[in-house]
């Protein structure tokens, strides 16, 4: 293949949640909550019983039961207890220190202080700590007298524990890299960036600590390494980690322990997920790198483009992601289905556009065999699938190779983002190798860096979600 038929192309940047599966894992206790309020927290976020004995909500006014699963005391008075107002009903603040003063009620009424089984009575059987009758939007529970209990222990904590990796002058992060000279391209880049805002002062008077993790090519599961370093040593959030083949596990394992994640690349998307508020990608990947191609192939309609899949994959997520885009586009494109390993192309040589959707294996074989029957028409690939692809280069295709990319391969189209890297590899005397990967793992920094600034001094895992989201 001629290097000069390479074209590449830039792809949207952006902040996006990703998806996830599945719940909280059982026994991860977050912060320094107590085991009792540590089962109370689910039972308050989630409506979950440790005894997976059910939790049932009364709903007063329609006289119906459901699941406390789909109306947990989290959905209306917010996670951090605070309330959020909605429908012009304004939810009570859980927030103990506030629940245990007398208050005085904009119609006069004095509303005595809650005490345990004043608590545990408004719970129940919806009547407040002066015997009123709550609102009728406020649901009923029914839950056991030990799930009870473990609600007000999570209660009477709430507002007041740190989430892990948190102390009242540290913020404790972490990174998982590979070893060998990439992972410490990295490592030094992070901890340069870090060490600079701690000569700055920190953020709101919290010094920022990181913990790198490294694994070797081979050895145990990374997410399984991650586990067991978490639990020795809680981090707030994860930076610019590196998971590899294990990516789709990513957004289960940001869920299940509730810890954000910011990291550069969505390398591939997770099937069959639901919205997942942990999980932060800072640049696109090849769902949304496709997504890129089919636009630009609507904009030069000439030559003609076919969709080619692997066989099997017709409900495959980025299929659908990508159709779905040329309807929206308005690009008149054919589907062909493809047998693996060896996929045909049948059409005659020098025409025609292939836009590939597929795993590496299925779009390298593609690319070997236009070049094995001599065609020279036009192949786009998303960039994740290319750099996946070793020997794409030597393959002999003579044809034109498109390449859609997260991001240029060096920043020198952003004079601001090289001087902020030059001036920290001066300042601490970085490698000057992995440049691509040093540019991604600052970008990660500066967007959690900013997220923390904007989540303020009352900081918590909930804060900066927030804060990233806004981003």
């Amino acid at each position: 293949m001629n290097p000069s038929a390479v074209s590449l192309v830039l792809a949207a940047v952006l902040v996006l949640p990703a998806c996830g599966l599945g719940n909280r894992a059982e026994g991860v206790a977050p912060g320094n909550l107590d085991a009792s309020a540590a089962r109370g927290r689910d039972i308050y976020l989630r409506g979950e019983s440790p005894s997976a004995e059910p939790i049932v909500a009364v709903l007063e006014e329609q006289q119906v039961e459901i699941p406390a699963t789909a109306i947990p005391c989290a959905s209306c008075h917010g996670r951090d207890g605070k309330g959020r107002p909605e429908g012009g009903v304004v939810p009570a603040s859980l927030v103990w220190r506030q629940m245990t003063r007398p208050f005085e009620r904009t119609d006069g009424r004095r509303r005595p202080a809650y005490t345990e089984r004043s608590f545990i009575r408004a719970v129940t059987l919806g009547v407040d700590s002066g015997g009123e009758t709550l609102h009728s939007v406020m649901p009923r529970y029914r839950l056991s007298h030990a799930d009870g209990q473990d609600l007000l222990a999570y209660i009477q904590q709430l507002g007041y524990h740190l989430d892990p990796g948190l102390t009242e002058n540290r913020i404790r992060l972490a990174t998982l890299v590979p070893e060998g000279p990439e992972g410490e391209a990295i490592r030094q880049l992070l901890e340069a960036r870090l060490a600079q805002v701690n000569a700055e002062g920190g953020l709101y008077g919290r010094q920022l600590e990181l913990s790198t993790i490294t694994y070797s090519e081979g050895s145990t599961s990374r997410i399984e390494l991650l586990e067991r370093r978490l639990a020795e040593e809680p981090a707030f959030a994860l930076l610019a980690p590196s998971f590899g083949e294990e990516a789709a596990r990513v957004a289960y394992f940001a869920e299940s322990h509730e810890i954000p994640v910011l990291t550069p690349f969505a390398t591939r998307p997770v099937k069959n997920a639901a919205s997942n508020r942990y999980l932060f990608y800072l640049y696109g990947g090849s769902l949304e790198q496709s997504r890129v191609l089919v636009e630009l192939a609507a904009r030069n309609p000439e030559p003609r483009t076919v969709i080619v899949y692997p066989k099997g994959q017709e409900a495959g997520a980025r299929l659908r992601a990508v159709v779905d885009q040329a309807r929206r586009s308005g690009l008149q494109a054919e589907l062909l289905e493809l047998a693996e390993p060896t996929p045909e192309l049948p059409w005659a040589p020098d025409t025609g556009r292939l836009l590939v959707v597929g795993a590496p294996p299925f779009a390298s074989e593609v690319v070997k065999h236009a070049a094995r029957s001599d065609w020279h028409g036009e192949i786009w690939l998303a960039g994740d699938d290319a750099a996946a692809m070793p020997g794409l280069a030597s393959s002999g295709f003579r044809g034109s190779l498109l390449v859609a990319l997260p991001t240029l391969p060096s920043l020198d189209h952003q004079p601001k983002g090289v001087a902020s890297w030059q001036a920290l590899a001066d300042q601490y005397d970085l490698t000057r190798e992995h440049r691509p990967l040093q540019y991604a793992a600052l970008a990660t920094t500066e967007l959690l860096l900013e997220a923390l600034r904007r989540a303020g001094h009352n900081l918590t895992r909930e804060h900066l979600i927030e804060a990233l989201e806004q981003l």
